[in-house]
């Protein structure tokens, strides 16, 4: 018999600081994103509808760690048909991306469950965070730029990008070296 035990608590905190939007009305017709602070949290609200109906379209979704000696390396760059994200054949791609695509599911009201993606069909994004008990057991403390968004053949339909950063839960608490 094989035993498993998982500790929900995570020893870190990741808090999204500030947030761009646009997209392109050919593809989305109305989107609107804010950043509120709601429950100690900073959380991200907002809505989007399509302009039409589509069977083609790409999510991407790329995070670049902003290290203060100015290098911003590549944590990973994932582009997948969003198809194969809504019947969850894209979960096993990147396990920081599947996490993502969890929170959108879990957040997004109206988030479709297959394709095709519906014209004028409004998605309602509410108190969307990063919820550590979703996220890996351990990140190191960074700060980071995420960028999540839809294509269709090589055109921007939306492109969200937020600021963020990985905390420690025990600021000024360094527990190496002591007894």
């Amino acid at each position: 018999m094989r035993w498993e035990i998982s500790i929900k608590m995570r020893s870190y905190t990741t808090e999204i600081d500030a947030i761009r939007f646009e997209h392109n009305t050919d593809i989305v017709n109305r989107m609107s994103v804010e950043l509120i602070h709601e429950d100690g949290r900073n959380k991200l609200n907002g809505s989007f509808s399509f302009a039409q109906d589509f069977n083609d379209l790409h999510i991407f979704n790329w995070v670049i760690l902003n290290r203060p000696n100015g290098k911003r390396p590549t944590l990973y760059n994932v582009s997948v048909s969003a198809c194969k994200f809504l019947d969850n054949s894209a979960k096993n791609l990147n396990p920081i991306f599947a996490t993502v695509l969890q929170l959108l599911k879990k957040y997004i009201t109206g988030f479709p469950r297959k394709c095709p993606l519906q014209k004028n069909l409004e998605h309602l994004m509410k108190g969307i965070y990063f919820d550590e008990d979703m996220m890996p057991p351990y990140l190191p403390e960074n700060n980071f730029t995420g960028v999540i968004g839809f294509m269709r053949a090589n055109i921007m339909g939306f492109k969200v990008t937020l600021k963020a950063r990985v905390e420690s839960k025990f600021k000024g608490d360094n527990r190496r070296g002591k007894k």
